[in-house]
């Protein structure tokens, strides 16, 4: 890559020197948990494996909900927009109707648009993880539960509250 920029491997590594850092912490956090996985049970791991399959699971079912939210927003807001361009402006006293439909449109778009801005929020916002302990298996001490892996801001709460209260 230096050569093809003309420019020194020692110049390219101080530009990007945090890249690699974050790589390697995420490379030692994937060994640390793979190390703390081969000590469980068995059964724990099977278990713990079909939590992961669960979450991922969940994962792809939020962002396709937030998906098709998106779109039905888009096509609301398309929709009032078509019905605002119906409103004649000299006798907008005489549009109400045409108004309130229009408004009724908009206001169903903002509410469609809630999930994937939530979503979008939490993404763009830096990974905030919890450990939680978890009652239904005594041999697994924990896990990590990030607000993107909860099933929706409100369970992600509920469980930073738990964590919180645990700690004092």
């Amino acid at each position: 890559m230096a050569r093809e920029l003309n420019t020194s491997e020692a110049s390219i590594r101080r530009k990007f020197p945090s890249r690699r850092k974050d790589v390697k912490d995420v490379a030692n956090q994937i060994i640390a948990a793979e190390d703390n996985f081969k000590q469980l049970p068995l059964a724990s791991q099977i278990d713990a494996l079909t939590l992961i399959d669960e979450i991922k699971t969940t994962r792809t079912h939020l962002m396709s909900a937030a998906n098709y939210s998106a779109m039905n927003a888009h096509l609301l807001t398309r929709i009032a927009n078509t019905e605002l361009n119906k409103i004649d402006e000299a006798d907008v006293a005489n549009q109400g109707a045409l108004l309130m439909t229009a408004m009724t449109y908009q206001s169903s778009a903002t509410e469609a648009s809630k999930i994937p801005l939530k979503l979008f929020e939490i993404a763009s916002r830096p990974q905030t993880a919890i450990q939680i302990n978890n009652t239904n298996q005594s041999d697994v001490k924990g896990f990590i539960v990030s607000p993107e892996q909860a099933e929706g801001m409100e369970e992600w709460a509920t469980l930073v509250q738990a964590h919180k209260s645990q700690d004092e």
